[in-house]
């Protein structure tokens, strides 16, 4: 056994991590949207309130993308979250010009 442990498991975590950080926005949308529907959630817009998830949805793919191909760069997960947040911020716009 490695004296820091089981390598394998570090590994795992390692991976983890970065996997969770990117994916977070995009995981965190679904709830956002149930309880801006269910009313618990209101920032004085009525039912437009409901189109704040839209924008965040398409922003969380692509920063999540960009963030892991970041990562994968070899870049820390902070360096590789900051490159991505313009790519996610690109998308919205784009998604929304038409």
């Amino acid at each position: 056994m490695p004296p820091g442990g089981d390598s394998c498991a570090n590994n795992r975590m390692s991976i983890f991590l970065p996997l969770a950080v990117s994916l977070l926005p995009l995981g965190l949308t679904p709830p956002l949207a149930f309880l801006i529907g269910r009313g618990y959630l209101n920032f004085g817009g009525g039912c437009k309130d409901m189109s704040l998830t839209l924008p965040r949805s398409g922003w969380s793919i692509p920063y999540a993308v960009a963030s892991l191909l970041g990562w994968r760069r070899g870049l820390s997960m902070g360096r590789a979250g900051a490159w991505a947040t313009p790519w996610g911020s690109r998308a919205v716009p784009a998604l929304l010009a038409d």
